[in-house]
């Protein structure tokens, strides 16, 4: 385990469409670094010229975990994090999907902590298809979420949380509950 004195992780979880992507961009609006996991599936697909789309991003995701382990995410995003950590007393782990995952960050580094996004079914699923950055179809929403759920675990892991937001109000709302959210981290 590396010794990072008084720094601390803050893995983001949550099924698509609970407003991962969002809360990062919050957290980057309070200076704080954030070091995203799907940035893999983004290399890889960009380095074997694909299109950066739902149908190839899901293959990429699953083929990577099968080939190289259902942590493999986590471990290509520890020099990431690390290098942050050199430089700020808090860094953003946006997109971790799996108990596994959250294993190796702790192994890794110890002072993880752990926020899970949840949102109503029908209102995320309505976000999915509205958004404006890799909008999902229906078909694709559930076979993506039936992968989170029964692959990876990722539902489970609300469990493990350390924060919980439900994600159900408005942008402002959920700005105002990660701005107390970094307060609260920073005193602990």
């Amino acid at each position: 385990m590396r010794l990072f004195q008084g720094r601390k992780i803050l893995l983001l979880a949550g099924l698509a469409g609970t407003g991962k992507t969002t809360a990062s961009g919050f957290f980057r609006s309070f200076n704080i670094p954030v070091v995203r996991m799907g940035d893999v599936t983004d290399r890889y697909l960009r380095r074997e010229k694909l299109v950066l789309d739902e149908t190839n991003e899901s293959k990429v995701r699953r083929n990577l975990r099968l080939k190289y382990g259902s942590d493999y995410y986590a471990r290509e995003t520890l020099p990431k994090v690390a290098n942050k950590l050199n430089s700020s007393r808090l860094v953003i782990v946006e997109g971790l999907r799996s108990e596994e995952e959250r294993q190796t960050f702790l192994k890794e580094f110890g002072n993880c902590r752990l926020l899970y996004l949840e949102v109503p079914s029908g209102l995320r699923k309505e976000r999915l298809l509205k958004r404006k950055n890799r909008p999902l179809k229906l078909r694709q929403i559930e076979l993506r979420e039936n992968y989170e759920k029964i692959n990876l675990g990722t539902d489970r892991l609300k469990k493990e949380a350390d924060y919980f937001i439900k994600n159900s109000g408005t942008l402002s709302d959920l700005k105002e509950e990660i701005k107390e959210l970094v307060k609260k981290i920073s005193n602990d």
